[in-house]
């Protein structure tokens, strides 16, 4: 059998082995004082920027100023970010630490999915905070990050450039609705 004395020392090996390349959260920032991880994490931006399919899924610790409230994130964002649409929300944010000193990481929103909405609402809320983010990568665009549910209208003026002023209709992604559990 080789260095390896019996099949279940083999398959503990590769289970170890299958851990490390493909799950998400062995890529986070090491423990350490805080300055440290976020120096560690302004590495890992600007790395993931240059290279983003080389460091997509790593961790990184920072510290953001939310500037929104919760929003539920579009579908386009979804399908190429492979998260549940109807089941992700996100709020605009600005990254304070680690600092940019040339404003170049261009995230401008963060989001949460599942089991981490409730404490992803609770912490945005509170305006700023130090998070754990995992740095995620698509090739595709992503014409829109927030949802519209009930569709929308507004009137177009013609001021960006549009001779023809008229009234532009959005429409819902989704369908949302109330549905009535008791009366009181």
């Amino acid at each position: 059998m080789g260095k390896f004395s019996t099949p279940k020392d083999l398959v503990e090996k590769l289970k170890g082995d299958f851990k490390k390349r493909f799950d998400k959260s062995s890529n986070e920032v090491p423990d350490g004082a805080d300055e440290d991880k976020f120096n560690k994490s302004a590495i890992l931006l600007k790395a993931f920027l240059l290279t983003p399919e080389r460091y997509n899924g790593y961790q990184v610790k920072i510290n953001v100023s939310f500037l929104s409230s919760v929003f539920p994130a579009s579908r386009s964002l979804c399908r190429n970010f492979n998260l549940t649409y109807g089941l992700t929300v996100g709020a605009f944010a600005r990254i304070e630490n680690p600092p940019d000193p040339h404003s170049k990481w261009g995230f401008r929103e963060i989001y949460a999915e599942g089991n981490n909405i409730d404490e992803f609402i609770s912490v945005v809320k509170g305006k700023k905070a130090d998070v754990y983010a995992q740095l995620q990568f698509s090739e595709e665009d992503v014409n829109k990050v927030q949802a519209e549910f009930l569709g929308k209208t507004y009137y177009d003026d013609g001021s960006n450039g549009d001779d023809d002023p008229n009234e532009v209709y959005v429409a819902p992604e989704g369908k949302v609705i109330l549905l009535f559990t008791k009366s009181v």
